[in-house]
């Protein structure tokens, strides 16, 4: 056997060895990285506290997770009001998710009266892998005012996405 094809065999047999190695972690649940699961989301005033929303309050919306996810090693998050003249919008637009896995929310200002759909969009990096997902689904609140959808996008450098739709009725102002 000639040198070169000493090393040939050599070089074979180590990425042989290597992928199986790679391969049998991948159903390790050590190594599987998960989305947040989500239980819904909150609407308060801000300062307050109070869930009577009015025109004109800083109504803080905060998504709940009622698990957290697991290696991710960033998230992106967007909010979005339908039908709102000039929204004003507060929030966190990043995160490194594993270092800080926080309920995301947003302060919203609502100039006019009625009844709004929030949009919610979190990307979740993944840094582990994700053999174990169980596929995209949508589940619906228990209250029936609105939906929350994960799916798996991407290949290689994949992510979960969560988009939320919810509900949010706003009163008008008080009098003074």
């Amino acid at each position: 056997m000639t040198h070169k094809t000493k090393l040939t065999v050599f070089a074979l047999a180590a990425s042989a060895l290597l992928f199986t190695a790679c391969k049998e972690h991948m159903n390790d649940e050590k190594y599987q990285s998960m989305p947040p699961t989500i239980s819904g989301v909150t609407f308060h005033v801000a300062g307050t506290g109070s869930t009577d929303l009015h025109v004109g309050d800083k109504i803080v919306a905060t998504v709940v997770q009622s698990s957290l996810g697991k290696l991710l090693y960033r998230a992106d998050y967007s909010w979005e009001t339908s039908s709102v003249e000039s929204p004003t919008y507060t929030y966190s637009s990043m995160a490194i998710y594993d270092n800080d896995p926080h309920n995301p929310t947003d302060t919203i200002v609502v100039s006019k009266s009625g009844q709004y759909t929030l949009k919610f969009k979190g990307t979740y990096h993944i840094s582990g892998n994700s053999t174990g997902w169980g596929g995209n689904y949508t589940e619906y609140f228990s209250d029936n005012t609105g939906k929350v959808s994960y799916a798996l996008q991407g290949s290689g450098y994949a992510s979960y996405v969560i988009t939320i739709e919810k509900k949010l009725i706003v009163q008008p102002a008080l009098q003074q």
